[in-house]
Formats: C-alpha cells, sequence, structure tokens
C-alpha cells in the first residue's frame, strides 16, 4: 500500500492512513481497473471514481452460472443490467466502441421484448397492465437515450412514439407570441409544446355497460348529467 501514501496534494504527502480501496487515489488500483476497461485501443476518463465497483459489477453480470441461479424473470432482467453497464461504459470513453454499442442496443430490445410478450399474456388472462405499462413507457425513454447516444435519431424517435402510444399521451408542437424575458421589449414567436394525457378506457360489464372515459380532472360517465 506504499503507492497510496504518494504526495497527492499541495504541501506534502497525505498522513500515513492507507485508503480506501474504492478510493482513484489509491494509483496502483486506478492504473490497472483503467487498463481493465480499456476497450479496442479507446481509453476510460483517468479520473472515472468507483471503478472498483463497476469491476465487480461487470464480473457478476458476465458469470453465467451465478444469472442462472436465479428465476427466468430475474435472469431477464440481468440483459437490461448488461445493456446499461454496456452503455455506461461506452459513455466513459474517449470515443464510441461498436462492440459495446451493438451489445446495449441488442439487450435493451431483448428486455423489452420480454416485457411486451409479458404483457401481452397478462391482457389475454385479463389483468390490469397498468403498471407493466409504465415500466415499458420509461423503458422505451431510456432506450431512445442510449439510441441518441449512438447517433440513431430515427429509432429514437420511434422509441418515444412507443412510449407515447403506451401511455396515451399526444404531444403537440405549436408557437404563440410571448416574452420569455423581463428584458425583452416586444412579444415575438415561441416555441410551445402542448401535451393531452386523455386516456380513454372500455370496461365491458354487460350488454347495458357504460363508457368511462378518465381524465387528468377527473371521471366523466355519459349517463351522468354535466
Amino acid at each position: 500500500m506504499e503507492e497510496t501514501r504518494a504526495p497527492l496534494i499541495k504541501g506534502g504527502p497525505l498522513p500515513p492512513n492507507d485508503l480506501d480501496c474504492m478510493s482513484n487515489k489509491n494509483l496502483l488500483l486506478q492504473a490497472t481497473l483503467l487498463k481493465h476497461f480499456e476497450r479496442d485501443g479507446e481509453q476510460i476518463h483517468h479520473k472515472s471514481q468507483f471503478l472498483i465497483l463497476l469491476f465487480i459489477l461487470n464480473q457478476l453480470l458476465l458469470d453465467e452460472e451465478w444469472a442462472g441461479s436465479f428465476s427466468s424473470n430475474t435472469k431477464m432482467f440481468s440483459l437490461l443490467m448488461r445493456a446499461r453497464l454496456s452503455f455506461l461504459l461506452d459513455q466513459h470513453l474517449s470515443a464510441s466502441v461498436v462492440h459495446l454499442k451493438d451489445e446495449s442496443l441488442k439487450l435493451y430490445k431483448r428486455y423489452i421484448a420480454f416485457l411486451e410478450v409479458v404483457r401481452d399474456e397478462e391482457i389475454d388472462w385479463g389483468n390490469d397492465t397498468r403498471q407493466l405499462d409504465e415500466t415499458i413507457t420509461l423503458l422505451h425513454c431510456e432506450f431512445s437515450y442510449c439510441q441518441l447516444h449512438f447517433y440513431q435519431y430515427e429509432k429514437a424517435e420511434a422509441s418515444l412514439d412507443a412510449a407515447k402510444k403506451l401511455c396515451n399521451l399526444n404531444v403537440q408542437f405549436g408557437g404563440k407570441l410571448g416574452r420569455r424575458t423581463k428584458f425583452q421589449q416586444r412579444d415575438i414567436a415561441q416555441l410551445t409544446v402542448d401535451f393531452d394525457t386523455r386516456e380513454v378506457r372500455l370496461n365491458i360489464q354487460d350488454v347495458n355497460s357504460t363508457l368511462n372515459v378518465e381524465t387528468t380532472a377527473g371521471v366523466f360517465r355519459p349517463d351522468q348529467e354535466t
């Protein structure tokens, strides 16, 4: 541990106490981890912290025997964690790496496809899928961010459209005259975004069932007076 007592601050060395193994001031360990995470000649940022945790996570996710000891749902969830890990590593490298890009995009697609199959099965059984819809919606948004990082703009837009469809969200861009800051002397064109969060659900109980229209303001029933 002698290298951890090297002069790290102005005015002399630190007190002779062994540094935490998670500290990036442990120069030998930090150099070893930086070398380990190097991909295709691209280096990770030298000041990246907590690389030891990233290393442990990477080893656990790559251990198929460890992942195989859990349920099928947990094993599928490990795909999402591997996708996030590959994406995170690519973000920390000096330049994007092809195999990290391909792995993260592929694993995101596999996990979202898995959840969509589960959702279809729940619908067939007549179960409520609202919580599952929320999860898939968030994953589509997360996936779109990954796609934007890899310059896949059209696919990122498609992912966002899928998310909006799941939560019945309509987004429209418009414009109006106005002043954005107090320093503007006259009204100029301003970009506006209109959100429509109205959600329509059909609850068929019998032949005389009624149509319930849930909105963000409340519940409107056509058989009631307005």
